[in-house]
């Protein structure tokens, strides 16, 4: 998650804007010298070519805005840009609200040993995740994982 203030990409800016910079400049910076950079439908996804012992790294960047100025230290809550190209999540919508320490809080304030079961879950999962490659992102694992045992 990269948090920006309100007014960060100017008091107009839109959260389009402010994707299309971040994606710009990662691009410019890592795309094709060090890196393959791709927008996807909320993130910017960086991979990185394997290093000498053949390790690859990925990372998803996640641009969001302070929904006020000065709010987010306060509430950590972002609006994210949705990537139209990867469709809406509601109709209409090109932003959804996020709070990404409320959903770490989550998955980390269980009981132990429902976590130690739940984070032994998730590991096979991402797991398998690595050699079937579905076009699944490793939190939302976590989230659905966690939500399963929250219905047992």
């Amino acid at each position: 998650m990269a948090p920006y203030k309100r007014n960060a990409f100017g008091s107009n800016g839109t959260l389009k804007e402010m994707f299309t910079d971040v994606f710009e400049f990662l691009k410019d910076k890592y795309h094709g010298k060090e890196a393959t950079v791709r927008d996807q439908k909320v993130s910017i996804g960086i991979e990185f070519y394997s290093d000498k012992d053949g390790h690859i790294v990925k990372i998803d960047v996640v641009p969001g805005r302070e929904l006020n100025v000065d709010q987010y230290k306060d509430d950590d809550k972002l609006n994210l840009y949705v990537n139209k190209k990867f469709g809406t999540l509601e109709e209409g919508s090109d932003y959804i609200r996020s709070n990404i320490q409320a959903q770490i809080d989550k998955i980390k304030d269980r009981a132990t040993a429902e976590k130690d079961s739940a984070r032994q879950i998730i590991r096979l999962l991402k797991v398998w995740k690595i050699n079937n490659k579905p076009d699944i992102k490793s939190f939302f694992i976590e989230l659905i994982t966690m939500k399963a045992f929250d219905t047992v």
